[in-house]
């Protein structure tokens, strides 16, 4: 006995063939948002039952979803897709609803993409403009502005504020650098006022380098492998004026010791050299402050 066909119960979903509309895919919470929506569109269709009723139920789920997906995918929020379909119930076309969310809601919540154009709509009395200024750069089309007015003066002021900070914080870093390269040849010039001020004696006696063979320490070819030691230690280091002359002060120091035992040891032709040593390491100081 042949099988009879079921007959399909009242609610019972029924397996139709593939639309070939393409498909949008949904979170749960979103479809069942566009489902709510869509009984709420039915109810108000069976409540105009004059009103004539375009393609069947599937159809018009297919419709929703095709739009609030789009929507979606431009960027706009939940709650405003939802504003413009229980808006617009029988909207049939995402660009109906994209002009009514260009018209309705403020430019400041709009998309990136949709905040910096403009958007019209047509109706019975005429074409209605609205004009989303961008919030970052924007600037009035000269040809736009009534015959005989200006430009504001706001636009370009507004728009040369970067350059000018930018310019402040160069200025503002080289007026730190010169005041620090002026602080570190102040403090040589007050060193070598001091140093002049006081005797090679005093400045030998107050000194904590002890030098163990001085006579060594004083051969040309160590003094001028030290000088040489000081400008690449400077060098490598990146040093700064102060820092350098920081080295040279702790050889004048040891020069000024070195001097006080030759004349202790009674060995002029050393104390000599040595004289000649600070002299140059003093130069060498004031180079430095200069």
């Amino acid at each position: 006995m042949p099988k009879k066909k079921k007959t399909p119960k009242p609610g019972q979903n029924v397996k139709v063939e593939k639309s070939a509309a393409r498909a949008v895919h949904l979170s749960t919470e979103n479809e069942a948002r566009v489902r709510q929506l869509l009984d709420n569109v039915t109810a108000q269709q069976e409540e105009q039952p004059d009103a004539p009723v375009h393609g069947s139920r599937k159809t018009a789920e297919e419709k929703l979803h095709d739009i609030y997906g789009g929507l979606e995918r431009m960027g706009f929020k939940q709650a405003q897709i939802e504003a413009v379909l229980r808006a617009l119930p029988g909207v049939r076309s995402q660009e109906a609803a994209l002009d009514w969310l260009c018209l309705n809601t403020p430019p400041e919540e709009l998309p990136q993409k949709f905040a910096a154009h403009s958007t019209s709509r047509s109706s019975q009395k005429g074409t209605v403009r609205v004009i989303a200024s961008v919030r970052n750069t924007s600037s009035r089309n000269p040809d736009e502005l009534p015959t005989g007015s200006e430009a504001p003066s706001s636009v370009p002021a507004t728009a040369s504020v970067p350059r000018r900070s930018d310019q402040e914080k160069c200025e503002e870093q080289a007026r730190a650098s010169e005041l620090e390269r002026q602080k570190e040849k102040d403090w040589i010039r007050q060193y070598m006022e001091a140093q002049s001020s006081s005797s090679d004696e005093e400045e030998a006696e107050g000194s904590k380098e002890e030098i163990d063979d001085w006579e060594l320490w004083g051969d040309p070819r160590e003094i001028e492998r030290r000088k040489s030691e000081r400008a690449k230690q400077a060098q490598r280091a990146q040093m700064s004026s102060s820092e350098r002359a920081k080295l040279v002060l702790r050889e004048l120091g040891e020069a000024r010791g070195a001097a006080s035992e030759a004349k202790a040891a009674g060995n002029k032709a050393k104390q000599q050299q040595f004289g000649l040593l600070i002299r140059d390491l003093l130069a060498e100081m004031k180079q430095l402050g200069d």
